[in-house]
């Protein structure tokens, strides 16, 4: 029986197209008693052996869904072997991500990338806490796991996703439901590249050079690099990722007399033009000689981890 892209009633295999987000984001997990998992005999694959015990961290899953995981985990690495791509790693915090998906879709009856209750595939992730600079979905309902993978390769976006060479972690989630004389896979893969750490100081040297070529391009002489205006913006780093009280601040010994400054709260692969094509860098702005920044990555409360905090100041020389 082949692997079908349309909604094919007693097969009960449907793909949707593969969903892409590039940024720049604990549910009860089932626990049905049920038999091992049941390999299709029209569609088998001898090379990949597995054993439940083999599952990502010291959860309490069914064997049947354990054994059913961690085959679409291998058969995927199984996949980018071929091509010479390095294989993927667990997270089992996208494990997670994906359990309560495919739980979800078992209970709605819905396969499909966008819902009303979670989001989209970003959504869920934020929701959990997990930032990321790509992530990719691939989601099915099948008979077994094997038919799930062949209709995945069948399935050029699919495809694409498993062997994508930029994302190096992933998450898999699998819901069984069993009837009498059949049963029903929900399976969600979750692919991620994690948001790099930055090197604040090279971000802040990019964004400077940036910023004053773009006012040598507009006719604009360039402002100067003023450390007095570094360090100030260093200290007002420290309510970027918690409520804080800051001092103001007081011109009257500074070596400005004219000051303003603003702050980008920034995730995802970071484009130093991103911030200095932003409409808050007073690119055509003549009312001041100075520049400072200082740039800090952490745990914001609302937009997560490896959040990347601008802080910009401009500054009149005295």
């Amino acid at each position: 029986m082949r692997s079908r892209l349309t909604c094919t009633m007693p097969l009960k295999l449907f793909f949707l197209s593969a969903v892409m987000i590039v940024l720049g984001g604990c549910g009860p997990i089932s626990h049905e008693d049920t038999s091992n998992l049941r390999p299709s005999p029209r569609a088998t694959d001898s090379a990949i052996v597995v054993s439940a015990k083999e599952t990502c961290a010291s959860v309490s899953l069914p064997k049947e869904i354990a054994l059913a995981e961690e085959t679409l985990f291998k058969l995927i690495n199984k996949e980018r072997g071929k091509k010479n791509i390095p294989p993927l790693k667990r997270s089992c915090r996208l494990d997670e991500v994906a359990r309560r998906y495919s739980r979800e879709m078992s209970e709605t009856k819905a396969v499909k990338h966008v819902s009303a209750k979670s989001g989209d595939p970003g959504d869920r992730a934020r929701t959990a806490n997990i930032p990321f600079a790509i992530l990719t979905e691939n989601l099915a309902m099948a008979p077994d796991v094997l038919l799930a993978h062949h209709g995945f390769m069948n399935s050029p976006n699919h495809k694409a996703n498993i062997l994508d060479q930029r994302v190096s972690y992933m998450g898999v989630g699998v819901r069984i439901m069993h009837k009498p004389n059949e049963s029903t896979l929900y399976v969600t893969q979750m692919f991620m590249a994690q948001l790099p750490k930055i090197n604040a100081d090279n971000l802040a040297n990019e964004i400077f050079d940036k910023f004053n070529q773009k006012r040598k391009d507009n006719g604009l002489s360039p402002l100067n690099r003023l450390p007095w205006l570094d360090t100030l913006a260093g200290t007002r780093l420290a309510n970027c990722f918690e409520d804080k009280d800051l001092p103001k601040v007081s011109l009257k010994s500074a070596p400005v007399c004219e000051l303003k400054g603003t702050v980008f709260y920034l995730q995802g692969i970071i484009d130093a033009s991103d911030v200095v094509n932003s409409k808050e860098m007073q690119i055509k702005n003549n009312q001041y000689t100075h520049l400072g920044l200082a740039v800090i990555q952490g745990t914001h409360p609302t937009m997560g981890e490896k959040t990347i905090c601008i802080k910009v100041l401009f500054g009149k020389k005295n």
